[in-house]
């Protein structure tokens, strides 16, 4: 991402005096000291304004005056400009780091960021924000052992355990880890039973500990949790994994009346129309099985598997053309290169 460059003229002012030199230095630092002053206030226009006036005026590398330039832009919602006092730092500081890694965040560099985290934790290993925004970071770009094992260090750490466990039950979760993912997520329940103090919302925590339940084949244990979640909290995607763990138990017509609560409550869900497309599919029920897996290709184009099933509905109506156009779109899609996953975890100070 290119950046714009601030156009603020560099003057040099010598004083021709110590009288007039030291007038001038005193005048700066009480300049600065204003600019400090509005920005710990959240003024952060006036205090971006008198770091630039002192830096216009005396030494464009004043390092106190570029952290307050860097700190005001970023606060107010310019990390490109930013950036550019934030690299002009010779000796930053924690914070600094730790802003200059949130701005590059904000910009969609998360490599950059990574790279300042990793600097501060070869300084200070048990940094809770270094290690929770890198965690985020490597979820992100799908290397989720690493994450898992920052999650575990965060864990370590009294205030941040809860924290750390859900780093860590995530990263292993997507990691098909499942039986050290359901171990991490049983931990988080005996800390926090109301999850309270979980970072995530409680729908997603359900949802992500039911998959983990699932895929190591505890499909009553999963509904179970489920259906408590779902008394609190009436989620489309709840709903769609107790028809999930139904259909696993083989009750089909119950999956089926499941799923389509859910997709009355959230059209948009499409793990929900690709069961009920499955589900018509198999007892034949073609046109509307079509109408499903289309519905699913509406709300996402690239779905594998909604395409695989278009083709399969179009192979069992007789329609080999067809049929195979669907198959090909499929394959290709599935020979995509794959994008990292998003990060879950807001990167808060």
């Amino acid at each position: 991402m290119s950046t714009h460059r601030l156009h603020a003229t560099l003057v040099a002012t010598f004083a021709a005096s110590v009288f007039l030199f030291t007038g001038c230095a005193g005048e700066s630092s009480g300049e600065l000291d204003r600019a400090q002053i509005a920005l710990d206030a959240g003024r952060s226009d006036e205090a971006l304004r008198l770091a630039l006036n002192h830096l216009a005026r005396t030494n464009a590398r004043d390092p106190r005056a570029t952290r307050i330039a860097a700190r005001s832009l970023l606060r107010s919602g310019h990390p490109e400009r930013a950036e550019i006092y934030y690299a002009r730092l010779t000796d930053p500081t924690p914070e600094d780091l730790h802003d200059r890694a949130l701005g590059l965040l904000q910009l969609g560099r998360p490599q950059d960021a990574a790279t300042i985290l990793e600097s501060i934790l070869r300084t200070e290993p048990n940094d809770p924000h270094a290690l929770q925004r890198l965690a985020a970071i490597r979820l992100s770009e799908s290397r989720h052992l690493e994450a898992a094992e920052l999650g575990e260090r965060l864990a370590r750490l009294s205030d941040f355990e809860i924290r750390g466990l859900t780093l860590q039950a995530s990263a292993l979760s997507q990691a098909r880890r499942h039986d050290a993912a359901i171990a991490a997520y049983d931990r988080i329940l005996a800390l926090d039973p109301r999850l309270e103090t979980m970072p995530l919302p409680r729908p997603r925590f359900w949802a992500d500990y039911a998959m983990s339940l699932l895929a190591f084949g505890r499909a009553t244990e999963a509904r179970e949790h489920l259906l408590r979640a779902l008394e609190r909290d009436p989620s489309a995607e709840l709903m769609e994994l107790v028809g999930l763990s139904l259909q696993q138990e083989g009750r089909i017509p119950e999956a089926e009346t499941w799923w389509l609560r859910a997709v009355e409550r959230d059209p948009s869900l499409i793990d929900a129309w690709l069961g009920l497309g499955r589900v018509a599919l198999q007892d034949r029920r073609l046109d509307l099985a079509l109408e499903r897996f289309r519905k699913a290709v509406e709300i996402e184009s690239s779905s594998i598997e909604a395409h695989h099933g278009l083709a399969q509905v179009h192979a069992a109506a007789g329609r080999p053309v067809e049929a195979a156009g669907e198959a090909a779109l499929a394959r290709s899609l599935r020979e995509a290169p794959k994008t990292g996953s998003r990060l879950i975890f807001t990167p808060t100070r």
